[in-house]
């Protein structure tokens, strides 16, 4: 007679189980120095065994819905009263579901993985997402006792800092595609990732160039560089980059792309662009930038200026409905902003009778952080440099409008005049872009130059997302026609005078925003209708959490109770290298198993750390006709069709009785 204790852990007293290898809790070897010998005719029987058994959730349309808010949440963006106000932010809350609606059963893994895939799928923030630049991005684990015990979950959002930025721009010579061509000539290119030459294709008549990036701009003090010294110069009107513009070098949110005239040879810029977008000086048949620096030819001078504009509220010019709508307004630098007590007018790039030199401002960059858009200008020698809009002025309209949703996923777009002579190009001198690297938001950027791009983009960028279920005309529209955009709004805001603090990056150097888990309606962030995960998330009585962890690198969202679990299934001991023999009758065949855990422990118990001892013991036969020396004891946990009970968890005790045969 003997009793034999086993389990898949070395110290009888740990409590962190191995997870891997031979030591998983639903599947473990146990080895003996010494040998066991047991008589003749033997037979086993389970003694009593202790697991840490994970439930099961019902998951359906009833408690599969929640939504996340990144952005500004404190007294900047709150009422008279003290409640957060979402038209004083430049975000809403992103819903996220966990499954369709259909109801399924899952584990507590499981439904850590739903909820990770969830937010993943609609924060519509690469920067948030797992990239090159942020190795973690989100992630949801379930939260565990030291026993093993299910406790919850711990939801982390990762931010990366601006160091992890990557230059890209040697990457690929498909960083940048004609998205706009749908097969035909009207825009050619080529990119050069080695040289980072961008240029219209040579030849007696010159293709546009219109190229958008695929890969989205890093927002932690990413870069788009430029250098525009060997551009050029037209005085003859371009339909397509327009009048008097040679050329243009743009951000821009994702635009539909599938609107080309039946002959290829134009555009219809108007179903292209946002449908609240109204144009500027030529109309709206026009591309559209929320960004862009040109080069805009004077017929008083016979020169070329850099002009900048971005895409604000323009209360004017009504749209169809009677509402405002967005127009391409002039930013004037030297009148306002940060270079403005050192310009009296706009900067001379090019004159037409010569060509631009060292000493001429011919380089300009693009720097984002989080909300800011810092543009900054300067000459080949380094001899001249201005920076025309930092975002921190306290005027808004010194600044340069601030990031949104909209813009979260934004793309440099540049084009060129077809006007310009062989060998006029921009060459790209650093693009810090995102290249995502999240389970299930892989996109192949080459695909994603196709005519049905947005389907592509869907998984990751917000305004995309919008494009594709045909709802710019919704929560887009307005955020962008908040009074943050509208540079004649002298009244909105948290203090009634018009007025919009940028957030930019903190002293960590990361986005300096709030992230807010909403896990039940809220008035205060609309819309969050239809939210009813705050039980199965174990938030029951704390619909909107506080981050257990709230650093500028880490956010962390740990249940405050334990969510109710169900356990369905009846486990199953097997002593898998013993020639012991049982029947299944599920499986139409014979079987190693020992012995069955009901639903139910000794104490009731269902989920959690279980205790079986069985009142009687059965006994089934070795059947060793002569004295058998043990050492390897192998043992599963499975379910009744003899597939391992993956549900099991933490540490597993088994203790064996051997006797011999009494019969």
């Amino acid at each position: 007679m003997a009793l034999v204790l086993t389990s898949n852990v070395s110290e009888i007293d740990g409590n962190n189980p191995l997870g891997d290898g031979i030591n998983l809790p639903f599947q473990y070897h146990n080895y003996l120095s010494q040998p066991l010998e047991l008589e003749a005719n033997s037979e086993v029987a389970v003694q009593s065994v202790k697991v840490v058994k994970n439930g099961n959730v019902s998951l359906d349309r009833d408690n599969n819905t929640f939504y996340v808010f990144t952005g500004k949440n404190g007294s900047e963006s709150q009422d008279a009263n003290g409640n957060q106000e979402m038209s004083f932010t430049t975000g809403v809350p992103r819903l996220a579901f966990m499954n369709s609606d259909k109801r399924q059963t899952a584990n507590v893994n499981q439904i850590a993985g739903k909820i990770e895939d969830g937010i993943n799928h609609t924060i519509g923030d690469p920067c948030l997402l797992k990239s090159q630049m942020n190795t973690t991005g989100i992630v949801c684990d379930p939260k565990r006792a030291t026993s093993g015990a299910f406790e919850g979950y711990e939801i982390k959002f990762n931010l990366n800092l601006s160091a992890s930025n990557t230059d890209i721009k040697g990457s690929t010579n498909n960083l940048f595609v004609n998205q706009f061509n749908n097969g035909g000539t009207i825009f050619t290119h080529s990119y050069n990732s080695a040289s980072g030459i961008l240029q219209t294709n040579a030849g007696a008549d010159h293709e546009r160039m219109a190229v958008v990036g695929i890969r989205p701009m890093s927002r932690v003090g990413g870069i788009l560089g430029v250098s525009f010294k060997d551009a050029g110069g037209s005085t003859a009107n371009d339909d397509q980059t327009g009048d008097d513009v040679s050329w243009a070098i743009g951000l821009s949110r994702y635009v539909d792309v599938d609107y080309l005239a039946d002959d290829q040879d134009d555009i219809d810029y108007q179903d292209q662009n946002p449908p609240h977008y109204i144009g500027n000086a030529e109309g709206n048949d026009v591309p559209f930038y929320d960004y862009v620096v040109k080069s805009v030819h004077s017929d008083a001078d016979n020169k070329f200026f850099l002009r900048v504009f971005h895409t604000i509220v323009d209360d004017s010019e009504l749209l169809p409905d009677g509402s405002s709508g967005l127009s391409e307004i002039e930013f004037e630098y030297w009148n306002t902003g940060p270079a403005s007590a050192s310009l009296s007018g706009p900067i001379e790039i090019f004159d037409t009778s010569a060509s631009y030199g060292t000493g001429n401002i011919s380089e300009l960059t693009y720097t984002i952080e989080n909300e800011k858009v810092i543009l900054a200008v300067a000459s080949s020698n380094g001899a001249l440099a201005y920076t025309l809009a930092n975002g921190g002025q306290a005027n808004k309209t010194h600044n340069l409008k601030p990031i949104s949703l909209n813009t979260a996923s934004i793309y440099p777009r540049l084009m060129m005049s077809s006007e310009v002579v062989d060998g006029n190009h921009f060459t790209i001198q650093k693009y810090n872009g995102i290249v995502l690297d999240t389970p299930g938001i892989e996109p192949d950027y080459v695909e994603q130059a196709l005519e049905d791009a947005v389907e592509d983009r869907t998984s990751y960028d917000w305004y995309g997302q919008q494009i594709y279920w045909g709802r710019e005309g919704g929560q887009a529209k307005e955020i962008d026609t908040r009074y943050m955009f509208d540079f004649a709004d002298t009244t909105g805001g948290p203090g009634s005078n018009g007025s919009y603090t940028q957030l930019g990056l903190n002293g960590s150097t990361t986005l300096n925003a709030s992230v807010v888990l909403i896990t039940a309606p809220d008035f205060h962030f609309e819309p969050t209708t239809g939210a009813n995960a705050q039980e199965l998330l174990g938030f029951d009585r704390n619909p909107i959490p506080t981050p257990s962890t709230d650093t500028a690198i880490l956010k962390t969202f740990t249940s405050s109770g334990v969510p109710k679990l169900i356990s369905k299934d009846s486990l199953f001991v097997r002593l898998d290298n013993f020639n012991s023999q049982s029947f299944n009758g599920q499986m139409n065949g014979p079987s190693k198993i020992l012995y069955h855990l009901p639903k139910f422990d000794s104490s009731g118990l269902e989920t959690g750390a279980l205790f079986y001892e069985p009142n009687e013991r059965t006994y089934v036969k070795l059947n060793n006709t002569s004295k058998l020396a043990i050492n390897d004891f192998d043992l599963s946990l499975v379910n009744a069709n003899e597939t391992l009970a993956e549900n099991i968890v933490g540490k597993t005790i088994i203790m064996l009785h051997f006797r011999k045969s009494r019969m």
